[in-house]
């Protein structure tokens, strides 16, 4: 009976969790739900990461969703595609989203269209999804754009994100890393992100500068230029990538 009673108002007291004040936009931006401190396993090495999302999907149950710049083409990502195929035909009820750039994810004869093609012949619940299609498939285009990086003897490589509260023109939140998962990630790298909220009028100041520092020297990129003759990768590259795939 007591052990009863103090489970009950361990629920009472998470379902009345709230934020630090810096943090009480959150509550009405997004999803929030508590945990306990032994509850959130940290991951140290990428192999771990690896491990954990084979072994998620090969439990999984109704959805599986992955997001990412690209999927690699090495034995690892083989090994990743074929359990989730595995589970779909365990579970009949299992639906798989994959989310994908369609420029990162074409280059190549074997690319991350072609890694995945398994999954659409032969499961009717999965579904391919390419960024943009989705954008305008959702009539979303006047929340959601995407630029390219375009100045003369430049190339783009840096990843960032930059919150903006509504109606405000200085972010509030930045994001500091880079997370992919591809070849180099899973063996070469350890990464990590690190979310930085702030209140600092300098600091929200900068944070701006630095994002339109990008922003200013980018034009609108459309599905027309992704499909583009001029936007195929030239045969070096291919070549380039099946050498060297696990240094990009």
């Amino acid at each position: 009976m007591i052990r009863g009673a103090i489970h009950a108002l361990e629920k009472a007291i998470e379902g009345s969790y709230q934020l630090p004040g810096s943090f009480s936009w959150l509550q009405s931006s997004a999803p929030m739900f508590s945990l306990k401190g032994d509850q959130v396993k940290i991951i140290h090495h990428p192999n771990d990461f690896y491990e954990t999302l084979v072994g998620e999907c090969q439990k999984a149950k109704k959805r599986i969703m992955l997001a990412s710049l690209y999927l690699g083409t090495g034995p690892l990502e083989k090994k990743l595609v074929e359990a989730i195929q595995t589970r779909l035909g365990e579970k009949d009820e299992l639906e798989v989203m994959v989310l994908l750039d369609a420029n990162r994810g074409s280059r190549g004869r074997v690319n991350s269209r072609t890694m995945l093609l398994p999954l659409l012949q032969t499961s009717p619940n999965c579904q391919r999804c390419r960024f943009l299609d989705r954008v305008l498939a959702y009539n979303q285009t006047g929340r959601i754009s995407m630029y390219e990086y375009i100045r003369a003897g430049w190339t783009y490589h840096a990843k960032g994100l930059w919150y903006y509260p509504p109606q405000e023109s200085r972010p509030i939140m930045t994001l500091v890393g880079s997370s992919n998962f591809g070849s180099r990630s899973v063996q070469r790298d350890l990464e990590t992100q690190l979310a930085i909220v702030t209140v600092s009028e300098d600091l929200r100041n900068r944070l701006r500068d630095e994002e339109q520092s990008f922003s200013t020297l980018a034009q609108p990129f459309t599905r027309q230029i992704a499909l583009s003759p001029d936007r195929k990768p030239k045969l070096w590259v291919y070549t380039t990538m099946k050498l060297f795939k696990t240094f990009f």
